[in-house]
């Protein structure tokens, strides 16, 4: 069984289905769920950042339990994929997708596959750690059907994250306008618009480094 790297996954040009993974988990996004009227079927991701040192890229949880974040957050996540009697894997799924014009890889886990994290005796993967008997056998599952409802789901996941943004951005907006009203009343100069914006920009991306933006709510708020 191969187990890819991060930047074996990140060089691949196509989506492919890799046999293993295995990373350090260094943030976990919050966990999202739904039901899906294209399919009417359930859907639920949880997103999150892996890394292995030097490279970074996100992974996804599609279809499986929630995970608490100071379980996984600075653990090793190790995952490995099913292979069906063809000898196929299944179970991870490399989706190459588009965000402002550059190509967007994701590494999409279902719930049919093994995953474990750091020392966990219990994890479905733990089969594959370096502590265990070299001697390993291979179990043969019938591969299951990919539900496409993952492609709406991201979609929904997405427009919530743009909503907290947004969210957040406004709440910027409102703080800048109190500066620009202090500072006029005081110097008794008008602000200019390059000056307003800059104080915006100043104050959200502050705000989004520390984690601000996963507080706001998926709502417009008032």
């Amino acid at each position: 069984m191969i187990t890819s790297t991060i930047t074996e996954l990140q060089n691949e040009t196509n989506e492919v289905k890799p046999e293993a993974f295995r990373a350090n988990i260094k943030k976990v996004y919050d966990y999202k769920s739904g039901y899906s009227e294209k399919t009417k079927k359930n859907w639920s991701l949880q997103p999150c950042v892996v890394s292995d040192g030097t490279k970074e890229m996100r992974v996804v949880f599609s279809g499986r339990n929630q995970y608490e974040v100071s379980e996984l957050e600075g653990k090793e996540l190790f995952v490995k994929a099913k292979q069906n009697k063809a000898g196929a894997y299944s179970g991870m799924m490399l989706k190459i997708g588009e965000y402002n014009g550059n190509a967007q890889k994701e590494l999409f886990v279902y719930d049919w596959a093994d995953v474990s994290f750091g020392d966990d005796e219990d994890g479905s993967a733990v089969i594959d750690h370096p502590t265990k008997s070299e001697s390993t056998t291979t179990t043969f599952v019938e591969e299951p059907s990919v539900s496409p409802v993952s492609s709406d789901a991201s979609l929904d996941t997405a427009k919530q994250e743009l909503m907290k943004a947004t969210n957040l951005m406004l709440v910027c907006l409102d703080a800048s306008r109190f500066v620009k009203t202090q500072y006029e009343s005081k110097h008794g100069d008008s602000m200019t618009p390059e000056h307003f914006q800059a104080i915006c920009s100043s104050l959200f991306i502050n705000a989004d480094k520390r984690g601000l933006t996963s507080s706001m709510p998926t709502q417009p708020i008032e």
